[in-house]
């Protein structure tokens, strides 16, 4: 659809005559080659030869679900196509000829323990060498199995006395840019580039079945500048759901809210001008349900009800508790009177990874989660956000049903 978007404004047309002219240096139509296959490791680089277009190195390694690492290219001749795959299907990559030499996948947090794959794919007709590392922040902990989701039939009881305690302003913080081709995760806004005119943005989001997501992507540019346009595709490849934004307004931003998702894999977003005219940097950040960034609050002490506002659209406000393995909580979000909110309650652990949720189970729009188990000791956020347009003031109180012992 943008491709159709771009043929309909004219500069597809000059667009794809620079694609012909630039395609006389890069041998698309040569067939591809597996040349090698290895095995990587985190944190120890291999080194290694590739000779022709069309040859590709297959690398596998055994990741763990929630383990966070970067890919790393580096080489004095080569720029090939590096895709990341996980059974099959792609979590992020770069396309050769983008880059020069060296480049990185930054931050990618694996989305299950299982075999991955790293494929280059070398489109020049130079050959040369090039070190390929698996980057990782710290050294691997074991994690305990993750808990199926649970959600309790009727709310813990929640006092009457609200709290005094006031929600806390967004905190600024500097996106980080990251390249075409890279790995979203929840409530993890970046900052990415339309450098050219008729240039499209491509990201990856891995969820589950059944889970609904919502995803925005907003122009960091003066008005008149990038209007985005945002396309959801399932693993399959069957368009999902379009959003535009307003050109007109300051900050152009497409929001598409509530797409529920039909199959666990890798889904693909891509991003690009309303009309295929303008270039610009954009904001894009994806979350669960109706929201779609995090506000991060205070953390709240057990068995003292606190009082939250969701008052924007597409925000979800984080409360941190730090927990231990063994650990068991309950936990509900009840809207007060008058408001329309219909609060979501979630538990993120220390991976961003959802392991509790719950919209209705309170009674009425209530939310609640009981007898979560808490599967390792750390930093986790139970999160409450719109469960649909509605917003207003909450109240949310937690408990422990039982302390692991220290």
């Amino acid at each position: 659809m943008i491709a159709l978007r771009l043929l309909r404004s004219g500069w597809i047309i000059p667009w794809l005559l620079a694609l012909l002219i630039l395609s006389g240096c890069q041998p698309q139509s040569t067939p591809s080659v597996v040349a090698h296959t290895g095995l990587l490791e985190y944190n120890r680089s291999v080194e290694q030869t590739m000779q022709a277009a069309g040859e590709q190195h297959v690398w596998s390694f055994v990741g763990t679900q929630g383990d966070r690492l970067t890919v790393q290219f580096e080489s004095d001749s080569l720029s090939p196509d590096l895709t990341l795959d996980y059974t099959g299907q792609p979590l992020a990559s770069l396309t050769g000829g983008t880059y020069r030499h060296r480049a990185t996948i930054p931050d990618v947090i694996l989305p299950a323990t299982g075999t991955y794959v790293i494929t280059l794919t070398q489109v020049f007709a130079e050959g040369g060498s090039y070190r390929l590392t698996l980057v990782t922040p710290e050294e691997r902990t074991e994690q305990s199995p993750t808990p199926a989701l649970s959600a309790s039939p009727q709310a813990p009881d929640a006092a009457a006395l609200l709290s005094t305690a006031t929600p806390l302003p967004p905190t600024p913080t500097a996106l980080p840019r990251v390249p075409s081709g890279s790995q979203l995760q929840p409530y993890q806004p970046v900052q990415g580039r339309i450098a050219a005119p008729g240039e499209v943005a491509r990201f990856t989001i891995f969820a589950e079945a059944g889970k609904t997501i919502s995803i925005g992507a907003r122009s960091l540019d003066s008005a008149g500048s990038l209007a985005p346009v945002v396309e959801l595709y399932a693993p399959s490849g069957i368009l999902l759901a379009v959003a535009e934004s307003d050109p007109n307004a300051a900050r152009p931003e497409a929001l598409l809210f509530s797409t529920a998702l039909p199959a666990t894999g890798a889904y693909v977003v891509f991003v690009g001008d309303i009309v295929g005219l303008a270039r610009g940097s954009f904001e894009i950040s994806f979350g669960y349900d109706a929201s779609l960034r995090r506000r991060l609050q205070a953390s709240p002490p057990a068995d003292v009800p606190q009082t939250g506002v969701l008052d924007i659209p597409a925000f979800q406000d984080a409360w941190p508790l730090s927990l231990m393995a063994g650990d068991i909580l309950s936990a509900a979000a009840v809207a007060d009177a008058g408001s329309n909110l219909d609060p979501v309650l979630s538990l993120f652990g220390p991976y961003g990874q959802v392991l509790y949720s719950d919209d209705d189970s309170g009674g009425g729009t209530s939310a609640a989660l009981r007898q979560a188990v808490i599967p390792e000791s750390g930093d986790y956020l139970l999160a409450v956000g719109p469960g649909g347009p509605g917003l207003g003031q909450y109240t949310l109180i937690w408990r422990y049903e039982a302390r692991a012992n220290p």
